[in-house]
């Protein structure tokens, strides 16, 4: 089966060698480091030839940018070779403030039109290639651009349901992002449920110190440890602390 490395060596050992096929979900509080781990799995790709494509609601584009260039990848190149696209679900935002800012190639204007995203998800992958990886950060945000009550959920189960499918037929790795705490838990369970694997990022306070752990929860077809993890966040990403 064939496999992603997340760009974490001691992770990668409890995955018996990283991500297979499939959503992969990400789970954790605010501030705990998603999005580091995000653009960590997305530079790791990149540096093995990879096609990429990173899916930004949460912060804009060039933010994404800046952060590939701290685990070590130059975006603009990979963007000219045809290896990386940002699907810009961010500046809808900031559009009447500032629109003079709204430049990337690949805007969704409503990102609670699932249909237009996965359009612009469709055109990326159409220039770089069906396989490689992505990111989807995060799902919890584009619920919260559902403005329909009755809709919100509907559109992230039948989203993870579609990308999910996908990458497993194209046997490429996804991450999807949701936040702890945010939503009602069978919203969590539900999306537990539809994803290949679970990783969870926790954070712990300990003698009036915050610790933070990640671990493996649940990983189908796959024979993985489940050890907490100790880590650090760096300037280089997330790094495993080793007692």
């Amino acid at each position: 089966m064939k496999r992603c490395l997340t760009g974490i060596k001691e992770l990668d050992e409890l995955l018996g060698g990283g991500l297979p096929p499939g959503d992969t979900l990400l789970i954790g509080p605010p501030g705990c480091g998603k999005t580091t781990f995000c653009t960590q799995f997305i530079a790791e790709g990149l540096k093995r030839g990879e096609a990429c494509i990173y899916v930004t609601v949460d912060n804009s584009p060039n933010y994404i940018r800046k952060h590939l260039k701290l685990r070590g990848v130059d975006p603009h190149y990979y963007e000219q070779k045809n290896l990386l696209r940002i699907i810009d679900c961010y500046s809808f935002k900031i559009k009447g403030w500032f629109p003079e800012k709204v430049r990337e190639e690949y805007v969704v204007s409503n990102p609670a039109d699932m249909n237009e995203l996965l359009d612009k998800i469709e055109k990326a992958r159409s220039e770089i290639g069906p396989n490689g990886r992505g990111v989807i950060d995060s799902l919890s945000t584009l619920i919260l651009a559902t403005h329909r009550e009755d809709e919100k959920y509907s559109y992230a189960f039948t989203l993870l349901d579609l990308t999910n499918a996908r990458v497993k037929e194209l046997e490429t790795s996804a991450i999807v992002v949701l936040v702890k705490g945010l939503h009602d838990p069978k919203v969590e369970a539900r999306a537990r449920y539809i994803c290949e694997g679970v990783i969870e990022m926790i954070v712990m306070e300990k003698e009036s110190a915050l610790e933070r752990y990640i671990r493996v929860s649940t990983m189908k077809f796959t024979h993985h440890g489940t050890d907490l993890l100790k880590y650090r966040i760096t300037e280089r990403g997330i790094e495993i602390v080793k007692d």
